[in-house]
């Protein structure tokens, strides 16, 4: 198993988790949407400004998780372009090894086997 496996199941290790975080949140999002209006409803007539409280209350959770959110998102984009460039710079040194060792010792005409023999 490469190196580089490792780094991909972990990419997509953050990259499931990030959208656990964003679909929770945005149910989240919803439920108490949901929830405020049936507050406006109730109190309306004799809690106005107890549903201006909810209210508001709502969005300060709504953009906390909101950036919430992207924080996660860059950080596993961060993650994803590090393991990115890990694996071509992995790749690309492989198969310079492979063809100095092709050019040095004339014995290994292929990368796989060129690996092997090392």
């Amino acid at each position: 198993m490469y190196p580089t496996d490792y780094y991909y199941y972990y990419y997509y290790y953050y990259y499931y988790y990030y959208y656990y975080y964003y679909y929770y949140y945005y149910y989240y999002y919803y439920y108490y949407y949901y929830c405020y209006y049936c507050y406006y409803y109730y109190y309306s007539s004799s809690s106005y400004y107890y549903y201006y409280y909810y209210y508001y209350y709502y969005y300060y959770y709504y953009y906390y998780y909101y950036y919430y959110y992207y924080y996660y998102y860059y950080y596993y984009y961060y993650y994803y372009y590090y393991y990115y460039y890990y694996y071509y710079f992995y790749y690309y040194c492989y198969y310079l090894y492979c063809y100095y060792y092709y050019y040095c010792c004339y014995i290994c005409c292929y990368c796989y086997y060129c690996y092997s023999c090392y």
